[in-house]
């Protein structure tokens, strides 16, 4: 007879058959438990065909790889490997639901009595219901806090706890074509009147005028349209940027605070950071970013990969990185940037054209500093957020009068898209209509406000006007009076432009003598169609090699230089068919008109100078 007071070894032998039960699942139309709109769906979901229990609130997403996508009890977006399906995950997936796993999956004794729960027939169901949604790429599906463009044309603002569209607020989710998870609350916009609105957002605007800009109400004018820019940055099509740089005392950090209190923490704050570490922290939000403290060191790598980063959240570049397992993460940046620093690190052109450079002056010691009362910013950030979901239907209407106003001021297409949109933000914050026709006449002296000022990255100098520069101030390793001078000079020697260094003369034959060192003559008249005079550039030289190192023009061993596709640029070029002797030594080379090379025709053209 068996001791009751032991357990059975047959019940514990049925018990682990049990738990290790491959569960063939039924077809969804013969499931009579199965019941999509009583069942695990929750939301707008493609739910249907899923055989989870009935009331089981995981939503299956899809499935990437080995990856399974699900929201959780919490609308929370769960990531788990085929390995990861185990007792606590699932467990942790049904969160304050958890007891129902006794419910979904039930394992009894032989007397029908309830002794646990099944743990694989859980995971293969879940699995299961993963791989019949598909294909779920979350790069892009998925959208976390921030505003976001709606299927519709809409605004969408997801605030952790709710998402806002079409005027009313749902629980995350699925909406439309992507699915929106939950997080942490995050703020959302006023409900005051619009007219009350309008009086917080003007007071914030007096606010900026606090700080001692340098351009003055301009320069505090762009600072609100990047933080109007901010607030929507997801759903635009550009994010402009914005570098606010200044000495000491002139407020930098004051101005990253009273920020983080309008937006109320809506924004990720930080200082001494890396790309790596922003990009992970930012995840699949649209939040905006605010950098402090991105100074110009001896090595600007760090600071050249958060730029890097700030440039792909630009236009919404996807950012791909690898993983130590071998699998890679991606996302699409949709974040408005903003550094501040005292000296401002080397950007390459692509970089500074994306940014409003703003600069601060110290503040005045007999003035007052700013008021940043925390609640009063943080209601003028719900009076901007509304002001931006209210302008939203005429943003596009905005925008195009700004852009075309640029592009017909001849500042192209990079400064309509970056000032275009920081105006256009800021147009819907203060204005509650699309300007009219007698009105715009004010976009046209904002343009020349910009202009006026300090540009704040309207340069016109293009990558091949920098190299150009570059070569012409480089010395050659020749000394005459004492002295080494530069290829420019050495150039107008060549050319019979100067004939002296210091009192002692020089013809043109001493010029080209000096030139071929760095692998460059002058020539005239390459052939009966191509008159006149020319500068010869040689493709491969490795005068030129010492020239451009360091730089990003530079040649490697082995490639072709990069400053030949470069100076390639330069409208009016020649490609001859043969080579010409460089210091003894034929080599291929790029021909360049002498005329541009040296300014002479720059008005004429059109030509940036450096």
């Amino acid at each position: 007879m068996t001791d009751p007071k032991k357990p059975d070894p047959l019940q514990e032998i049925r018990n682990a058959i049990d738990d290790a039960e491959f569960v063939i699942p039924s077809d969804p139309a013969d499931d009579e438990t199965h019941d999509p709109e009583e069942g695990g769906s929750i939301g707008e979901g493609p739910f249907a065909g899923v055989a989870l229990p009935k009331g089981c609130h995981i939503e299956p997403l899809g499935q990437l790889g080995d990856v399974y996508f699900y929201l959780d009890q919490m609308r929370q977006l769960r990531a788990l490997k085929a390995r990861d399906h185990t007792r606590l995950n699932i467990l942790s997936l049904m969160g304050s639901k958890s007891e129902d796993v006794y419910t979904f999956w039930p394992r009894k004794d032989k007397d029908g009595a309830l002794v646990g729960w099944k743990t694989a027939a859980a995971e293969q169901q879940l699995m299961a219901a993963c791989s019949r949604q598909g294909v779920w790429d979350p790069a892009e599906k998925l959208r976390g806090p921030g505003a976001w463009l709606g299927d519709d044309g809409g605004l969408v603002l997801h605030c952790g706890d709710a998402v806002l569209a079409k005027g009313r607020y749902l629980d995350p989710g699925h909406i439309g074509r992507h699915v929106y998870p939950s997080a942490a609350p995050q703020p959302r916009p006023g409900t005051m009147s619009s007219g009350e609105a309008s009086d917080l957002v003007r007071e914030f605007a007096t606010l900026l005028t606090s700080w001692n800009w340098k351009d003055g109400a301009n320069d505090a004018h762009l600072m609100l349209g990047w933080t109007g820019a901010a607030i929507i940055g997801g759903a635009l099509d550009w994010r402009a940027m914005a570098f606010v740089t200044g000495g000491p005392s002139s407020g930098k950090s004051t101005l990253q605070k009273a920020l983080q209190r309008v937006f109320d923490d809506a924004i990720i704050s930080v200082s001494d950071t890396t790309a790596a570490g922003v990009w992970q922290k930012i995840g699949h939000a649209s939040l905006p970013v605010a950098i402090d403290e991105m100074e110009a060191e001896e090595d600007n790598r760090r600071a050249n990969m958060l730029i890097k980063l700030a440039r792909q959240a630009s236009s919404g570049g996807l950012v791909l990185r690898g993983g130590a397992d071998h699998t890679g993460a991606e996302f699409k940046a949709r974040s408005c940037f903003l550094f501040s620093s005292i000296n401002m690190p080397p950007l390459l052109e692509q970089d500074r054209s994306r940014l409003a450079v703003l600069e601060l002056e110290p503040f005045d010691k007999a003035e007052a500093p700013p008021d940043l009362e925390p609640a009063r910013l943080a209601l003028i950030g719900q009076a901007m957020r509304k002001r931006m979901l209210d302008g939203w239907p005429r943003w596009t209407e905005t925008l195009e009068i700004y852009r075309v106003a640029f592009d017909v001021g001849g500042l192209g297409a990079r400064a309509a898209d970056q000032f275009g949109t920081l105006l256009a933000a800021a147009d819907l914050l203060l204005s509650d209509s699309v300007p009219e026709a007698d009105a715009r006449d004010l976009v046209t002296e904002w343009i020349e406000k910009i202009i006026s000022g300090a540009g704040g990255g309207l340069s016109s100098s293009t990558d091949y006007d920098r190299c150009l520069n570059h070569l012409l101030t480089s010395n050659i390793e020749l000394f005459r009076g004492g002295s080494l001078h530069s290829i420019g000079l050495w150039l107008l020697i060549a050319a019979g432009r100067e004939n002296r260094i210091g009192d002692s003369p020089y013809s043109s034959e001493d010029g080209n003598e000096a030139l071929a060192r760095v692998g460059m003559r002058v020539f005239n008249n390459l052939n009966d169609d191509l008159p006149g005079e020319w500068l010869g550039v040689a493709n491969e030289h490795e005068g030129l090699n010492r020239v451009f190192r360091g730089t990003h023009w530079a040649g490697r061993s082995g490639a072709s230089a990069v400053w030949v596709g470069t100076l390639r640029r330069i409208k009016g070029h020649f490609v001859p068919d043969h080579p010409q002797r460089f210091g003894g030594i034929k080599q291929r080379y790029t021909a360049l008109p002498l005329s541009r090379v040296l300014r002479d025709d720059e008005e004429d053209d059109g030509q940036s100078s450096c």
